[in-house]
């Protein structure tokens, strides 16, 4: 049998009204654009002051974003009482809105001054950031990258390999694939980025 995923975020006022401080994610098996996306919206709900007017609104906002994950359906599960009917069932595929397509890397340092040296690209201040490929990306793909602060959508305006030619799409093709995507901004290291199914 196979449960759907716990999620509590509808809740985290009765949660906090009851004193509870700390919150654990499960993280098992999970991968790091998970626990990012799970860590960063729950950061933002419990950022939100409880008596806030439009705190139910943001809430409901930070569950969707909660369902651009690959998961199995939420649940309350256990936590406010008996599962409900049809909240565990046998088999059931995941249900996947995005794909995790890039980590944001730090700048090789040999790229440090000017990105690549020898071929007379734009500086790197010129938005290049340099990415770890998980899936494939392409010129033109609309992408939102997840930093812990916001999340923020871009578009893809440029990928170059790590010897600084010009590809038009780049695959993950073998372990640490790397490669340089030109955005509107440079984002900070560990940004996860994302894209549609």
């Amino acid at each position: 049998m196979n449960s759907k995923d716990l999620c509590l975020i509808e809740y985290l006022d009765e949660i906090q009204k009851a004193g509870i401080t700390g919150l654990k994610v499960e993280g098992r098996n999970k991968s790091i654009y998970y626990l990012g996306v799970v860590t960063h919206t729950y950061r933002q709900a419990l950022k939100l002051p409880l008596r806030h007017s439009e705190r139910k609104q943001r809430i409901s906002e930070l569950k969707k974003e909660l369902e651009t994950l690959n998961y199995r359906g939420y649940t309350t599960g256990f936590a406010l009482g008996k599962a409900k009917k049809g909240e565990i069932f046998p088999a059931r595929q995941p249900i996947r809105n995005y794909n995790f397509v890039a980590v944001v890397r730090p700048l090789p340092k040999r790229h440090s001054d000017t990105f690549p040296h020898h071929s007379g690209l734009p500086r790197i201040e010129n938005n290049w950031n340099f990415i770890e490929v998980r899936n494939q990306i392409k010129v033109g793909d609309t992408i939102e990258v997840i930093t812990p602060d916001k999340v923020t959508r871009e578009k893809v305006l440029g990928i170059l390999n790590e010897s600084g030619k010009e590809l038009n799409v780049v695959n993950p093709g073998k372990i640490n694939q790397m490669a340089y995507l030109k955005l509107r901004a440079t984002y900070p290291e560990m940004s996860l980025v994302r894209k549609k199914t």
